[in-house]
Protein backbone atom coordinates (compact mmCIF):
# COMPACT_ATOMS: atom_id res chain seq x y z
CA UNK A 1 0.00 0.00 0.00
CA UNK A 2 2.83 2.40 0.88
CA UNK A 3 4.54 1.69 -2.46
CA UNK A 4 1.34 2.51 -4.37
CA UNK A 5 0.96 5.76 -2.49
CA UNK A 6 4.56 6.76 -3.25
CA UNK A 7 4.11 5.81 -6.92
CA UNK A 8 0.88 7.80 -7.12
CA UNK A 9 2.44 10.85 -5.51
CA UNK A 10 5.48 10.58 -7.79
CA UNK A 11 3.28 10.33 -10.88
CA UNK A 12 1.20 13.29 -9.70
CA UNK A 13 4.31 15.38 -9.05
CA UNK A 14 5.73 14.47 -12.47
CA UNK A 15 2.47 15.44 -14.19
CA UNK A 16 2.38 18.73 -12.30
CA UNK A 17 6.02 19.46 -13.23
CA UNK A 18 5.34 18.72 -16.92
CA UNK A 19 2.24 20.92 -16.90
CA UNK A 20 4.05 23.80 -15.20
CA UNK A 21 6.99 23.44 -17.59
CA UNK A 22 4.65 23.59 -20.57
CA UNK A 23 2.88 26.67 -19.20
CA UNK A 24 6.18 28.47 -18.49
CA UNK A 25 7.39 27.70 -22.01
CA UNK A 26 4.10 28.81 -23.50
CA UNK A 27 4.14 32.18 -21.79
CA UNK A 28 7.86 32.83 -22.20
CA UNK A 29 7.44 32.31 -25.97
CA UNK A 30 4.68 34.95 -26.09
CA UNK A 31 1.91 32.35 -26.55
CA UNK A 32 1.76 33.29 -30.25
CA UNK A 33 -0.47 31.13 -32.47
CA UNK A 34 -1.93 31.56 -35.94
CA UNK A 35 -5.72 31.13 -36.05
CA UNK A 36 -5.89 31.28 -39.84
CA UNK A 37 -4.30 33.37 -42.59
CA UNK A 38 -6.13 36.46 -41.30
CA UNK A 39 -5.66 36.27 -37.51
CA UNK A 40 -3.03 35.58 -34.84
CA UNK A 41 -3.48 35.35 -31.07
CA UNK A 42 -0.82 36.12 -28.47
CA UNK A 43 0.10 37.30 -25.01
CA UNK A 44 1.01 40.93 -24.37
CA UNK A 45 3.72 41.62 -26.97
CA UNK A 46 6.83 43.61 -26.26
CA UNK A 47 7.73 46.09 -29.01
CA UNK A 48 10.33 43.59 -30.27
CA UNK A 49 7.85 40.70 -30.29
CA UNK A 50 5.26 42.89 -32.04
CA UNK A 51 7.80 43.63 -34.78
CA UNK A 52 8.59 39.91 -35.06
CA UNK A 53 4.88 39.02 -35.26
CA UNK A 54 4.41 41.61 -38.00
CA UNK A 55 7.41 40.26 -39.91
CA UNK A 56 6.28 36.64 -39.55
CA UNK A 57 2.53 36.96 -40.05
CA UNK A 58 2.17 40.28 -41.88
CA UNK A 59 -0.27 41.70 -39.32
CA UNK A 60 -1.77 45.07 -40.18
CA UNK A 61 -3.70 45.69 -36.96
CA UNK A 62 -3.64 44.92 -33.24
CA UNK A 63 -6.67 44.37 -31.02
CA UNK A 64 -5.67 44.93 -27.40
CA UNK A 65 -8.24 43.17 -25.18
CA UNK A 66 -6.84 44.85 -22.06
CA UNK A 67 -8.39 48.18 -23.05
CA UNK A 68 -6.86 51.64 -23.12
CA UNK A 69 -4.29 52.11 -20.32
CA UNK A 70 -2.54 55.41 -21.08
CA UNK A 71 0.37 55.94 -18.74
CA UNK A 72 1.06 52.22 -18.26
CA UNK A 73 4.48 51.35 -19.71
CA UNK A 74 3.26 48.25 -21.56
CA UNK A 75 0.42 50.22 -23.17
CA UNK A 76 2.42 53.28 -24.17
CA UNK A 77 5.15 51.04 -25.63
CA UNK A 78 2.59 49.01 -27.58
CA UNK A 79 0.90 52.10 -29.02
CA UNK A 80 4.27 53.62 -29.97
CA UNK A 81 5.46 50.35 -31.55
CA UNK A 82 2.17 50.00 -33.45
CA UNK A 83 2.53 53.53 -34.79
CA UNK A 84 6.18 52.95 -35.74
CA UNK A 85 5.27 49.70 -37.55
CA UNK A 86 2.28 51.27 -39.32
CA UNK A 87 -0.25 49.07 -37.51
CA UNK A 88 -3.81 50.09 -36.69
CA UNK A 89 -4.15 49.86 -32.90
CA UNK A 90 -7.59 49.04 -31.47
CA UNK A 91 -8.46 48.93 -27.76
CA UNK A 92 -11.30 46.70 -26.59
CA UNK A 93 -11.66 46.21 -22.85
CA UNK A 94 -12.69 42.85 -21.46
CA UNK A 95 -12.19 41.15 -18.12
CA UNK A 96 -11.51 37.43 -17.78
CA UNK A 97 -13.58 37.53 -14.57
CA UNK A 98 -16.80 38.70 -16.28
CA UNK A 99 -19.22 36.66 -18.37
CA UNK A 100 -19.65 37.75 -21.95
CA UNK A 101 -23.19 37.97 -23.32
CA UNK A 102 -24.46 37.98 -26.92
CA UNK A 103 -24.44 41.81 -27.08
CA UNK A 104 -20.75 41.98 -26.09
CA UNK A 105 -19.91 39.03 -28.36
CA UNK A 106 -21.57 40.77 -31.32
CA UNK A 107 -19.66 43.96 -30.51
CA UNK A 108 -16.28 42.15 -30.36
CA UNK A 109 -17.04 40.17 -33.53
CA UNK A 110 -17.79 43.44 -35.32
CA UNK A 111 -14.47 44.91 -34.10
CA UNK A 112 -12.56 41.82 -35.27
CA UNK A 113 -14.39 41.77 -38.61
CA UNK A 114 -13.62 45.47 -39.27
CA UNK A 115 -9.94 45.33 -38.25
CA UNK A 116 -7.45 45.39 -41.15
CA UNK A 117 -6.22 41.85 -41.78
CA UNK A 118 -4.19 40.03 -40.76
CA UNK A 119 -5.01 41.02 -37.18
CA UNK A 120 -3.20 40.29 -33.92
CA UNK A 121 -5.55 39.66 -30.98
CA UNK A 122 -3.95 39.80 -27.53
CA UNK A 123 -4.55 40.15 -23.82
CA UNK A 124 -2.01 39.82 -21.00
CA UNK A 125 -1.22 36.09 -21.03
CA UNK A 126 -2.85 35.19 -24.34
CA UNK A 127 -4.89 32.46 -22.66
CA UNK A 128 -8.24 33.60 -21.33
CA UNK A 129 -9.56 36.78 -23.00
CA UNK A 130 -7.57 35.94 -26.14
CA UNK A 131 -9.02 32.44 -25.93
CA UNK A 132 -12.61 33.67 -25.94
CA UNK A 133 -11.93 36.25 -28.66
CA UNK A 134 -10.19 33.58 -30.77
CA UNK A 135 -13.06 31.15 -30.27
CA UNK A 136 -15.53 33.84 -31.35
CA UNK A 137 -13.35 34.74 -34.35
CA UNK A 138 -13.10 31.13 -35.53
CA UNK A 139 -16.82 30.47 -34.98
CA UNK A 140 -18.35 33.67 -36.36
CA UNK A 141 -15.83 35.01 -38.87
CA UNK A 142 -13.73 32.07 -40.08
CA UNK A 143 -16.59 29.54 -39.72
CA UNK A 144 -14.26 26.84 -38.43
CA UNK A 145 -16.88 24.92 -36.44
CA UNK A 146 -17.48 24.02 -32.84
CA UNK A 147 -14.45 21.83 -32.06
CA UNK A 148 -11.78 24.13 -33.49
CA UNK A 149 -13.41 27.20 -31.96
CA UNK A 150 -13.84 25.72 -28.49
CA UNK A 151 -10.28 24.38 -28.53
CA UNK A 152 -9.09 27.99 -28.21
CA UNK A 153 -10.23 27.86 -24.57
CA UNK A 154 -8.02 24.95 -23.57
CA UNK A 155 -4.74 24.20 -21.80
CA UNK A 156 -3.04 24.06 -25.23
CA UNK A 157 -3.09 27.87 -25.09
CA UNK A 158 -2.75 28.25 -21.32
CA UNK A 159 -6.46 28.44 -20.42
CA UNK A 160 -7.49 26.11 -17.61
CA UNK A 161 -11.28 25.62 -17.87
CA UNK A 162 -12.07 24.79 -14.25
CA UNK A 163 -15.11 26.34 -12.52
CA UNK A 164 -13.24 27.45 -9.40
CA UNK A 165 -10.62 29.48 -11.33
CA UNK A 166 -10.85 33.24 -11.90
CA UNK A 167 -10.99 33.02 -15.72
CA UNK A 168 -13.72 30.35 -15.92
CA UNK A 169 -16.25 32.99 -17.11
CA UNK A 170 -14.47 32.87 -20.49
CA UNK A 171 -15.29 29.15 -20.81
CA UNK A 172 -18.84 29.51 -19.52
CA UNK A 173 -19.42 32.51 -21.79
CA UNK A 174 -18.48 30.52 -24.88
CA UNK A 175 -20.63 27.60 -23.74
CA UNK A 176 -23.54 30.01 -23.31
CA UNK A 177 -22.98 31.56 -26.74
CA UNK A 178 -22.74 28.33 -28.73
CA UNK A 179 -26.44 28.31 -29.65
CA UNK A 180 -26.33 32.03 -30.53
CA UNK A 181 -23.32 31.30 -32.76
CA UNK A 182 -25.18 28.42 -34.44
CA UNK A 183 -22.61 25.86 -33.31
CA UNK A 184 -23.42 22.21 -32.85
CA UNK A 185 -21.17 19.46 -31.59
CA UNK A 186 -19.05 18.30 -34.52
Amino acid sequence: MKTRLIMGLTAGAALLALTLGYEVGLFSSGNVHRLDAQAVRAAQPTPQRLAAIQATYGVRSVINLRGENRGADWYDQEVAASRRLGLVHIDYRMSAKDRFDARRAAELIAVMRAAPKPVLIHCNGGADRSGLASALYLAAIAHQGHFRSELQLSPLYGHIPLPFLRAFPMTSSFEGLEGWLGLSDD
